[in-house]
């Protein structure tokens, strides 16, 4: 048969694109990509086309693993096929099958500072020194982060950013080097221990905390 007799064959059996006959499918005019200029899809389903959120090419920006919500945990990032929610193992309650923010041990667990469910007193943001709630008084670093504490002037060193009670200055020679007790409660303060008492005479404090009490009488 003729090379022209079959072209006129396929154009009377109809386009397998469109369904419209008088052409064939690799003269549809009908779903032409504007991107590779082919036939068969749109400049959406295009997989020479990079992604619109991964620049990747090979699939459609629609079918992209990153805009993917899974059926199964409601994440992003993957299809139900793909998820591995079912194996996660807790941070908290270290059983398997849920993470930290879905804990049923966490979200029922009552915070000592702030009587609220679902977080723990390391985790509150109710602040420990203000009250405020939204923000704790020190962040994950040690570091303060109320304002408040932030403002307050510590009336042993003039310094702003704690209390006296934190205050790491030495509180029997005001020096910010050093404080005036370890943690042990062992007095550290060099000019402390350079101190006699002019009750016992002994080194490392002074007549106010004398516990010798002969010598006081005897002084008094």
């Amino acid at each position: 048969m003729p090379k022209s007799d079959t072209s006129e064959i396929i154009i009377d059996q109809g386009c397998q694109v469109c369904a419209l006959t008088g052409h064939d499918d690799n003269t549809c005019k009908v779903n032409q990509c504007s991107h590779c200029k082919r036939f068969g899809h749109s400049l959406n389903d295009c997989r020479n086309r990079p992604c619109e959120h991964c620049g990747k090419r090979g699939h459609a920006s629609a079918n992209c693993h990153l805009i993917m919500v899974c059926d199964d945990c409601g994440r992003k990032g993957h299809a139900r096929e793909q998820c591995e929610h079912v194996t996660l193992i807790c941070r908290f309650c270290t059983i398997q099958g849920h993470i930290l923010e879905e804990c049923p041990t966490l979200l029922n667990m009552v915070c000592r500072r702030c009587q609220q469910t679902g977080h723990t007193t390391k985790k509150c943001k109710h602040c420990a020194f203000c009250r405020v709630w939204g923000h704790a008084r020190l962040d994950s670093d040690g570091k303060i982060t109320c304002p408040t504490l932030l403002d307050v002037i510590c009336p042993k060193c003039e310094e702003v950013g704690h209390t006296a009670k934190f205050c790491k200055c030495c509180r029997f020679c005001r020096s910010k080097e050093h404080t005036q007790y370890n943690e042990r409660g062992d007095i550290i303060c060099p000019e402390l221990l350079a101190t006699e008492c002019r009750n016992c005479g002994e080194m490392g404090h002074t007549q106010r905390v004398c516990s010798n009490e002969s010598n006081a009488l005897i002084c008094n």
